[in-house]
């Protein structure tokens, strides 16, 4: 019989070694923090029988991870900024970083929980564990089981505060990737994307205008006489006037469109849901604020720039491809430098 209980204990530790093992290698594989919260939930249920999981991260490192704020939707999948929690969970770990292990609900979590369409599940215990990268507070993760064993105070903490170890590594990783793309797919003097991405953004946005049938615009912009300042005035003030260019470009679209600098002095602005007289109104207003803006590069020496822009507009006869579109906005560009500098052609 103790033999018996020994081989059951054995294979009891096999097993719960094997649903951790899948556990981290599920979370590790997620390639974004929304594929990463959904891992967890579903492994953490299926394997661990935790059915109420909640992921709250500081907005420092949510930010680093996604570059748009969460969704309404998102917030009620398990994962939500640290600030939408009681003040009582997370001064605690900012002051101590130490587990809340409780037989029942957590004070600091019935707030939270209420919430969950989980709600009316009777907790047996709760915990919460600090999220740490080294010695620095990522966030929080909150767990919620029906088993009143599950999480106990007088217990060994192995289990949470090994998963809260993985899963801030696994976030940490997901930040660093993040980080890493965004350094590809950017342009470093100016900080708006680059050719690259316009590889990548270009074909999608016009696959959904076309299957959505919603306009979608071109704006391709030139620099007036750019050598003309590099020989002047030399290449740091190119790099200043180019930085200007990007500062008025993103100031003057709004967030859903992609400015690009698409050569050594040329940008390109794609508009989604915008349509030729809407582009052109666009297009006026960089004109304007580019011709108002004086570029200081010393106290007493200021220099102005001039732009000149293409505009294109699908759908339009011709246009089949993003190829297509980005060639007649190429072509209208040509045109306007032919009229003059600071003009647009569309």
């Amino acid at each position: 019989d103790k033999l018996s209980h020994i081989i059951e204990i054995s294979r009891e530790n096999e097993d719960r070694q094997h649903h951790y093992d899948k556990l981290e290698e599920a979370i590790f594989a997620a390639d974004n923090l929304s594929q990463l919260i959904t891992s967890l939930q579903r492994e953490l249920v299926e394997r661990f029988h935790i059915p109420l999981v909640t992921v709250a991260l500081l907005d420092s490192v949510l930010e680093r991870i996604e570059d748009t704020p969460l969704t309404a939707a998102e917030t009620t999948t398990g994962l939500l900024p640290l600030t939408s929690i009681p003040k009582g969970i997370y001064q605690n770990f900012f002051s101590q970083h130490q587990p809340l292990i409780s037989s029942g609900l957590l004070p600091e979590l019935a707030e939270l929980f209420q919430a969950s369409k989980k709600s009316k599940l009777e907790i047996g215990s709760s915990a919460c564990i600090p999220l740490k990268a080294g010695s620095r507070l990522m966030g929080i993760l909150m767990l919620a089981s029906n088993d009143e064993k599950k999480f106990q105070p007088s217990l060994a903490t192995d289990f949470v505060e090994r998963l809260s170890s993985r899963l801030a590594i696994a976030i940490e990783n997901l930040t660093i990737r993040n980080q890493l793309e965004k350094v590809s797919r950017t342009d470093q003097l100016t900080g708006l994307y680059n050719r690259r991405s316009l590889a990548e953004l270009m074909p999608l946005e016009f696959e959904r205008a076309k299957r959505y049938r919603h306009p979608l615009s071109i704006l391709m912009i030139d620099l007036d006489d750019f050598k003309q300042i590099n020989d002047d005035y030399g290449h740091g003030a190119g790099d200043l006037v180019l930085s200007t260019v990007g500062e008025i470009l993103i100031d003057n679209t709004r967030k859903n469109d992609a400015v690009i600098r698409y050569g050594g002095d040329e940008f390109l602005v794609i508009m989604p849901h915008t349509d030729r007289e809407q582009a052109r109104v666009v297009a006026d207003k960089i004109l304007k604020k580019t011709r108002e803006a004086e570029i200081s590069l010393t106290e007493t020496a200021k220099i102005s720039c001039s732009l000149s822009l293409g505009l294109a507009t699908f759908p339009a006869a011709g246009i089949e491809t993003p190829e297509a579109l980005l060639n007649q906005a190429d072509q209208h560009l040509y045109a306007a430098k032919r009229e003059g500098k600071g003009k647009i052609d569309s």
